[in-house]
């Protein structure tokens, strides 16, 4: 395949120490297509068996800011890569400089400040949606992070 000759190419200049000690290699297409795809397979595993790999999932932090759901879905994703794949993850914050990454890491960390969001976020729309599927499902998940 054309990525066989890619990792052949990054191990001949692996072998010259013309490689810097880091090569990031970024995956097309959206999360879904890459993790759960034969070709996302292909390339992970063929990086993983010749160099040491670790992946990086970068979250949108605003987005996030604006909903618990979509940071659970968020770590939802992360954690079907982690399981996926097998290999090493770091979850990535980007844009702190627009909204600090802060309550992400309270979230993960307190339960319970994750269901107060929840509530908040609820009274915030008015009560609407609240006992739904999707709640009770991104309340559920949070017991798993």
């Amino acid at each position: 395949t054309k990525f066989d000759q890619v990792i052949h190419i990054l191990e001949q200049r692996a072998d010259r120490n013309e490689l810097s000690p880091y090569l990031l290699v970024d995956t097309p297409g959206q999360i879904e297509a890459f993790t759960w795809s034969a070709s996302g397979q292909i390339l992970s595993e063929a990086l993983a068996s010749t160099f040491p790999t670790v992946l990086v999932f970068v979250v949108d932090t605003v987005r996030c800011a604006s909903s618990p759901n979509t940071f659970m879905s968020n770590m939802l994703y992360a954690c079907s890569m982690y399981y996926r794949t097998r290999l090493p993850l770091v979850i990535c914050f980007n844009k702190t400089d627009v909204v600090s990454h802060e309550f992400c890491m309270e979230w993960m960390k307190d339960f319970e400040a994750f269901q107060d969001a929840l509530d908040n976020a609820r009274s915030d729309e008015g009560g609407v949606g609240g006992g739904g599927f999707y709640d009770s499902l991104t309340r559920s998940l949070s017991l798993v992070l």
